[in-house]
């Protein structure tokens, strides 16, 4: 940020390939930024481990169904049926 009064003042075109701040295109008309800013990156991180989160819980859901579903057996010991169905528990 500091050469935009350079850049500005020479009017010449500036390129800046990794700067992740999103201010830094306001300091000078004759600046260019290529890359992403922080809340893009974060957001996408900030979901994924919710998405994985509730694609384990839907498996270990299907898993523990299908272990209710033998004969004699129950999901866990106290419930009748997933553990992710709160009123299911005994």
């Amino acid at each position: 940020m500091a050469v935009a009064p350079v850049a500005t003042e020479a009017k010449k075109a500036m390129v800046i390939m990794n700067a992740a701040t999103s201010i830094i295109t306001t300091k000078s008309p004759y600046i260019a930024r290529t890359s992403s800013t922080t809340p893009q990156i974060d957001e996408v991180f900030g979901d994924w481990p919710d998405a994985e989160r509730r694609d384990l819980l839907r498996l270990l859901d299907l898993l523990l169904a299908g272990l209710a579903a033998l004969p004699g057996t129950t999901a866990l010991p106290g419930t009748t049926t997933s553990p992710l169905n709160k009123e299911s528990h005994a």
